[in-house]
């Protein structure tokens, strides 16, 4: 799905990726569409994925080196071998992935997230915990978003 981002948006999502790289907490609240929601020290390891499939998700795969580098490399293949699907419409709980680029078709992955009550509760690198809109993400995340849902299989 592409975002449709107005030329405002485009210049908040800029203003956000400053003041994400200078850690300027107080300043981002006051952007609109975004809100920290759990403020954690920059020195702590890990990146967004790493913050849905671990933390959120309690994924057992999740900490390996083979994950690392499969879910950057071929994240839709990665994630159907894990019964996560590609789907038109999230529901809460379901996984948000922003495109940055296609490379033969193959989505480069550069943000995770996880889709609550409409908006995206993700962690933009090692640093915060935020809920924002869709489209409230730093504009070097790319605009186009595909979103996974985990199948529920039955015994």
């Amino acid at each position: 799905m592409k975002l449709s981002i107005n030329k405002a948006e485009k210049i908040k999502r800029k203003k956000l990726q400053e003041l994400i790289s200078l850690n300027n907490i107080r300043k981002i609240n006051n952007l609109g569409g975004i809100n920290i929601i759990e403020e954690r020290d920059n020195s702590f390891e890990g990146r967004c994925e790493d913050y849905v499939f671990t933390e959120v998700k309690n994924e057992p795969w999740s900490s390996t080196l083979t994950y690392s580098n499969a879910i950057i490399l071929m994240p839709i293949e990665f994630l159907a071998q894990r019964d996560y699907n590609l789907i038109e419409s999230p529901n809460d709980g379901d996984i948000v992935a922003y495109i940055l680029k296609r490379i033969n078709k193959i989505p480069f992955i550069s943000h995770w997230g996880i889709f609550e009550n409409g908006k995206v509760r993700s962690r933009f690198g090692c640093g915060n915990v935020y809920r924002h809109n869709l489209n409230m993400v730093p504009s070097e995340y790319g605009n186009e978003i595909i979103f996974f849902r985990k199948s529920t299989k039955q015994p």
